[in-house]
């Protein structure tokens, strides 16, 4: 029987297709240990890291055929010394930035990122440069640099497909998926999305596929797609549950809810969101806690369930985001949770206070830069029918024919060559002309 080194035992024993699933994760820890080992001299300790990223690199190449593990290895295992400090420098950068949920001086590291890139070329460092450059990408475009963005995927994307490095191709057309989506191409989003997911199943990368899983089925939802959105929604969950991811599966469970309304299987739909609600408090996620309450609110609200739904209202704006610290967070979640509130308050005739959180959830999505997401048009729609139910006939109007506008850009966007079309606005425009037709009388 083989013997395997202290060292090497857990891997022994481990799942394969665990470590497939978080196997960039696994080699990138070993080779940064395998890096601080050899700044530090101690070269029994550098040598076990190396040797434990060398099985996770022969691991990935017999299960998936790529060359990205054995390259890793056999690079890091010739640098010097000195381009070992720098190295390892710029990818503890690129690791601290990555784990960011999200923040406002977007500039801040775009410049720490773009400062890593150049090592990482200055060294011929490609691997990590794809990296890099993935993460790099997704701040541009939040900074509203979408030109510089997808320039940088362009260059790299195309030296991860020469290259066979299928997983960071994978990563970086997710961000493209990101970036269609910010730019009201929804349709574009989900392909990319598709491409993406197809990838990392591929290659046995299980843990990354929620990432498309959620931006596919998040946007199936928000178009009405419920059955599709419902599938994919199951899958994620079905995935963040066995990695017990609980981020994603309060957000899948959110999801689920949503899809499930929209099938008309109300009691399903509550279920589901109260297990997100369920889950979010038990790993204190009050991002998602804030979202998940907020969406229950319109789950009783549509039932009539007024004093409930608004005392979740309450509790997702005074408990929840109070307990949100990064100020950027906090923004987004008011975002996301400002438009159901709207509805909320739309179901219970207290047009006022649906206006104010209907224009607040607006007024962000600009600050935010998310005006060009073509789901907004079910927002602006609210508002202009709260402005109707007030009276407020001229501004009605106005924002009317807005949502009308935004809704059939929607159609025209969503609209694919052939057969081939993933998404439709399963959406009447029969609300907007009637309230239209009101106001002109």
């Amino acid at each position: 029987m083989e013997e395997y080194p202290k060292y090497l035992q857990l891997f022994r024993s481990l799942d394969i297709y665990l470590l497939m699933a978080f196997r960039d994760e696994k080699l990138n820890s070993s080779i940064d240990e395998y890096l601080k080992a050899f700044i530090k001299g101690e070269a029994t300790v550098a040598e076990e890291h190396l040797e434990i990223a060398s099985v996770i690199a022969r691991t990935m190449i017999k299960k998936s055929g790529e060359r990205v593990g054995i390259d890793t290895v056999e690079y890091y295992s010739k640098v010097s010394f000195e381009m070992a400090k720098k190295l390892f420098k710029a990818r503890r950068t690129t690791e601290e930035i990555s784990k960011i949920a999200a923040i406002d001086n977007f500039q801040e590291c775009i410049n720490k990122l773009e400062k890593a890139k150049l090592i990482f070329i200055e060294h011929e460092a490609i691997r990590d440069v794809q990296t890099n450059v993935s993460l790099l990408a997704k701040f541009l475009s939040r900074a509203g640099r979408i030109e510089d963005a997808n320039q940088e995927i362009e260059i790299w994307l195309k030296s991860a497909e020469e290259k066979g490095y299928l997983f960071n191709k994978a990563q970086l057309i997710y961000q493209q998926a990101q970036i269609a989506v910010y730019q009201g191409s929804e349709q574009l989003g989900v392909q990319k999305a598709l491409e993406s997911l197809d990838i990392c199943n591929r290659v046995g990368v299980e843990s990354f596929t929620l990432y498309p899983l959620f931006l596919i089925s998040q946007i199936q939802a928000e178009f009405g797609q419920s059955q599709l959105a419902f599938t994919k929604s199951l899958e994620g969950l079905s995935t963040s549950l066995k990695y017990n991811n609980l981020a994603f599966a309060s957000q899948f469970f959110q999801c689920s809810g949503l899809a499930s309304f929209g099938l008309n299987l109300p009691e399903l739909a509550e279920a589901y969101v109260k297990e997100s609600v369920r889950v979010s408090k038990q790993g204190n996620l009050f991002v998602y806690l804030a979202v998940a309450r907020t969406v229950l609110a319109v789950l009783l609200a549509e039932k009539g369930n007024f004093v409930e739904a608004k005392n979740l209202i309450e509790k997702a704006r005074l408990e929840d985001t109070a307990k949100v610290s990064d100020p950027a967070t906090r923004r987004q979640q008011i975002f996301r949770i400002s438009g159901y509130e709207g509805k909320v308050y739309g179901l219970a005739k207290d047009f006022s206070k649906a206006e104010q959180c209907y224009k607040q959830s607006l007024q962000l999505a600009e600050e935010l830069g998310y005006e060009k997401i073509l789901g907004l048009y079910q927002t602006v729609q609210g508002l202009g029918e709260s402005l109707l139910e007030q009276g407020k006939n001229e501004e009605a109007l106005k924002v009317l024919l807005k949502a009308r506008d935004m809704y059939t850009k929607a159609q025209l966007n969503l609209q694919v060559k052939g057969n081939n079309r993933l998404l439709d606005v399963n959406f009447s425009t029969r609300k907007i002309d009637e309230a239209i037709k009101l106001v002109q009388r």
